[in-house]
């Protein structure tokens, strides 16, 4: 072999998991490469032949391709990934943050890894993480990084996301009819049930402050629009029912202050020849315990009985024609003798106030029905207009 070969470098190529460095060696001068006997021939064998390069004398040099050769020093911790450090008189070389265990699962920042890829500290992703075969991407408290599509998402708790921008999480379901979010409170039998979706509006040092939940019903081209919330309140075996909504208004300071509401509800404008909706629809009893303001400013008080009142009022002419009023209707039959017929029937007799336009009244009722008799001065009977006002029990 010629000396031009002999001054020749060999690559040694050293893949450790996932580093991978390529050293050169030179031979020292007038040393030849030890040429091995080839091996593994024979029949059905194939043949394989290696060289062997002896290192500088007294020296264990591994060097960089068209660098000095320095000396290797350093040491490194079992299991640790090695890397050079640094370059100077000696090339130095040392742990690097990977670690990989008997088991092959490798670490990045942790001696104990837990499985195959195991980080401790904050991942940043560029692209797209995804699991394939229904596996779970299992995320620390911080979730950091985007792009998540494994199903299901294993996450750590609680969960807590903080950043800078308009919306910090957004989920959107594009299954049809799919719910975007569900949430579960968590159950006891010794205590009350936890909550489902807690909100906390943010606070403002100038403006008002953020709405602790804010909702907004889905569109609809043919139907009705969705609910901007829907709530439930929870079933019981042998105690009350859980509200459906439980709400409460902000603490006020300083004078002329208020405190905040509880609700503020608004009607849905209705345009193309709609009506506008309505700012509350309840079925069954409303339970108001303070006072009922009514009015554009609230300068108006509703009033209150003891009893689960409703008033019906009207007025009649003498033919019996309904002038004012509603809810009733009224026959005429014999001067002065008319008739006056409730669509909706009182749960008990009402108590009914009745005036003639001119002369004398008399009315007898049930729940259902009052009988009335106009008396002219005289008095006799002579057909009267008159009105009157019904109260009685629903």
């Amino acid at each position: 072999m010629s000396n031009t070969r002999n001054n020749l470098t060999i690559a040694i190529s050293a893949c450790v998991t996932l580093l991978c460095a390529v050293f050169i060696v030179a031979p020292a001068p007038g040393q030849a490469p030890n040429r091995l006997a080839s091996r593994g021939q024979g029949p059905g064998g194939k043949a394989r032949s290696a060289f062997s390069w002896p290192l500088a004398p007294g020296t264990s040099a591994l060097t960089p391709a068209a660098g000095p050769i320095l000396p290797v020093i350093g040491g490194g911790t079992f299991g640790r990934i090695t890397k050079w450090t640094g370059f100077g008189t000696n090339s130095v070389i040392g742990d690097s943050t990977i670690f990989e265990d008997k088991l092959g699962n490798v670490g990045i920042g942790t001696d104990s890894p837990t499985s195959k890829l195991t980080v401790a500290g904050t991942l940043t992703v560029a692209g797209t993480i995804q699991a394939s075969g229904g596996t779970s991407i299992l995320h620390n408290s911080t979730l950091s990084g985007d792009g998540t599509t494994a199903s299901p998402l294993g996450v750590a708790v609680p969960l807590s996301l903080t950043g800078v921008g308009e919306a910090i999480l957004v989920v959107r379901n594009n299954r049809e009819s799919g719910d975007g979010m569900f949430a579960f409170g968590g159950s006891s039998n010794t205590s009350f049930g936890g909550n489902g979706v807690t909100g906390v509006g943010g606070s403002s040092g100038n403006g008002a402050g953020g709405a602790g939940l804010s909702g907004l019903g889905g569109g609809s081209a043919l139907g009705n629009g969705g609910s901007g919330i829907f709530a439930a309140g929870g079933n019981s075996s042998i105690g009350n029912g859980g509200a459906g909504a439980s709400v409460a208004g902000g603490i006020g300071s300083g004078a002329g202050a208020f405190g905040g509401t509880g609700i503020i509800a608004n009607a849905g404008v209705g345009v193309n020849g709609a009506s506008n909706g309505l700012a509350g629809d309840f079925t069954g009893d409303v339970k108001v315990a303070g006072n009922v303001k009514l009015g554009s400013n609230g300068q108006l008080f509703a009033p209150a009985g003891e009893e689960n009142l409703r008033i019906i009022r009207g007025a009649v002419d003498t033919s019996g024609t309904v002038t004012l009023g509603s809810g009733f209707t009224v026959q005429q039959g014999l001067p002065g003798d008319y008739t006056i017929n409730f669509k909706t029937p009182f749960s008990g007799v009402p108590v009914v106030t009745i005036s003639a336009d001119i002369g004398f009244a008399h009315v007898t009722c049930t729940a259902s029905t009052c009988s009335v008799l106009t008396l002219n001065t005289i008095p006799a009977a002579a057909s009267l207009g008159f009105s009157f006002i019904a109260v009685g029990p629903r």
